[in-house]
């Protein structure tokens, strides 16, 4: 069985309107990067995670994903 693709959807979410806080900053969410993988025996198995709740995060974990983890996944 080989991985055949991987896919990044990255699913981002509307900015709360009552944001939790710390002693730094606002932290209004912003969503999450949802993963699917297929093989060449035509199974497919999916992942989702977010990271944090800033919001350029789901869009930097999809670049790590693409850039750093898919070549050696792939």
């Amino acid at each position: 069985m080989k991985i055949t693709d991987l896919k990044i959807d990255v699913q981002k979410r509307t900015p709360s309107e009552n944001p939790k806080r710390d002693a730094l900053q606002a932290l209004p969410g912003s969503g999450s990067v949802h993963v699917t993988i297929e093989t060449d025996d035509g199974i497919t198995g999916q992942g989702a995670a977010s990271f944090g709740r800033i919001k350029g995060a789901p869009d930097a974990l999809a670049a790590i994903i693409e850039h750093e983890l898919k070549p050696i996944v792939m």
